[in-house]
């Protein structure tokens, strides 16, 4: 952009602040460095043509996103500066999503012959996860993967910026006995 220095007017004063002469201010051209994150503008400043640009720092990466660096093909950056074109420049910087890890344990007495409990994952934030299958055990009911960490819709959830812990326990099944004759070798009188 046109920067007008004083107005447009400048003023040469002598020593008692009496103005003795004016003259019309030089224009500048300053031209604009955008810096966009993630496709989005995140700062512009304007610096003049030949002047040295120093970078700013790049967003601060949060629970769900590690920034890059700034990376630009409109000038050459070298040790964070360069030297200011004649041109518009647009500096850019991306991010990618963390992972964060599913873990799931039994807690409770567990009953002889449970399989293990399932292995953990690593899933990117903001992605749909599907809660591990519930184990049988004969004699015994599962009551279902809980958690605290997420909300759960069904069999699913959306991962988080943050680990996950899924709880299993066991309770005692309904034991089912089928009426049968024992034969001791002798009828009863």
């Amino acid at each position: 952009g046109i920067i007008n220095t004083n107005n447009g007017n400048a003023t040469i004063n002598d020593s008692n602040m009496k103005e003795v002469a004016a003259v019309s201010s030089p224009t500048l051209q300053a031209n604009k460095v955008t810096y966009m994150a993630d496709g989005a503008v995140y700062k512009t400043v304007y610096r003049f043509a030949g002047s040295e640009v120093t970078l700013i720092d790049e967003p601060a990466d949060t629970a769900a996103l590690d920034y890059g660096t700034w990376t630009t093909d409109d000038v050459t950056v070298t040790n964070d500066t360069f030297t200011m074109p004649e041109e518009d420049v647009v500096i850019n910087v991306t991010s990618t999503r963390k992972s964060y890890t599913v873990t799931y344990r039994y807690s409770g007495p567990v009953p002889d012959g449970t399989p293990a409990a399932p292995a953990a994952t690593t899933h990117v934030n903001g992605t749909k996860v599907d809660v591990e299958k519930a184990p049988t055990v004969q004699g015994y009911n599962f009551e279902g993967w809980t958690t605290v960490s997420t909300e759960v819709d069904g069999d699913k959830f959306t991962m988080p910026a943050h680990d996950v812990e899924f709880i299993g326990y066991f309770t005692a099944g309904d034991v089912t006995f089928t009426e049968g004759i024992i034969d001791y070798g002798e009828t009863p009188a």
